[in-house]
């Protein structure tokens, strides 16, 4: 009993270290008066992971008594104004001042890291057994991309100033919704919101 107490304090250890999610907070005041927010994708070199983690940290936030801007109505705005997605995603300091009825907006970036993992299926390694050193079957390769560091910025849309940080950081890999829960956990705790995360 004693050896899978310290077995599961071990693995809880671990775990706990390989995630961790942190919040910096510059403007407590104006962050109380946020209601409306947009959120764009993280900037990375992967399209795949950035959009996934801004659409999953959008589910989180709708959780909330947030606003969240739906991104078809985002892409509206953006056009009213003679600018696109991409360019906001390049450069988040263009909407300042341009997007009526946002209070503020949530850009970052996302650093993606490639996994390599070789394996040989069951079934070609029974054939290997079977034909003894006759053909042995080459293993086959797969590259899971996955977030290594992500931050994510929440500022004014009117003045342009950072109300808080939060960032995320991990050294194994998760899906775009974990990454997603973990930064959402730390906006909940600036807003002082209590939500479920059983999904």
């Amino acid at each position: 009993m004693r050896k899978f107490v310290i077995l599961l304090i071990g693995v809880t250890a671990y775990i706990c270290a390989c995630v961790h999610a942190d919040s910096t907070i510059i403007k407590r005041q104006a962050i109380s008066k946020i209601k409306r927010v947009a959120i764009i994708p993280l900037k990375s070199s992967d399209a795949i992971t950035w959009d996934s983690i801004a659409d999953s940290l959008s589910m989180y936030l709708m959780r909330t008594n947030l606003e969240i801007i739906d991104r078809q109505i985002l892409e509206k705005l953006l056009k009213e104004q003679n600018m696109t997605m991409a360019g906001i995603i390049d450069n988040p300091n263009l909407a300042v001042g341009k997007l009526k009825g946002v209070d503020a907006l949530i850009y970052g970036n996302v650093k993606v890291v490639a996994t390599h993992e070789k394996s040989t299926p069951a079934w070609k390694q029974c054939c290997s057994c079977l034909t003894l050193y006759i053909w042995t079957p080459a293993p086959t390769s797969k590259t899971t991309n996955y977030a290594s560091f992500a931050s994510a910025k929440l500022i004014d849309i009117q003045n342009g100033v950072t109300l808080m940080i939060v960032t995320y950081e991990c050294d194994s890999a998760k899906s775009p919704k974990s990454v997603a829960k973990a930064m959402a956990k730390e906006f909940y705790k600036v807003f002082n919101i209590k939500a479920e995360f059983e999904k």
